[in-house]
């Protein structure tokens, strides 16, 4: 698994919802997490690691790390 994704991992599917809009990606709301995973994982667009870093609670930045 490689960070991007780990990181994604431990964002919920709301957050994950959230962090697709600010990145202007075509997620919409009926799609399930792993297809947001995917989505927004997928992504070229710079900045991705910076919208979701402040999302993550201090806990979770630990066990991602």
């Amino acid at each position: 698994m490689t960070f991007k994704r780990k990181v994604l991992a431990a964002l919920t599917r709301s957050e994950l919802l959230e962090v697709g809009r600010a990145l202007e990606l075509n997620v919409t709301t009926n799609m399930r997490l792993d297809d947001l995973m995917d989505v927004v994982a997928g992504s070229k667009k710079r900045g991705m690691m910076e919208k979701i870093l402040p999302l993550l609670a201090r806990d979770t930045l630990k066990a991602v790390c």
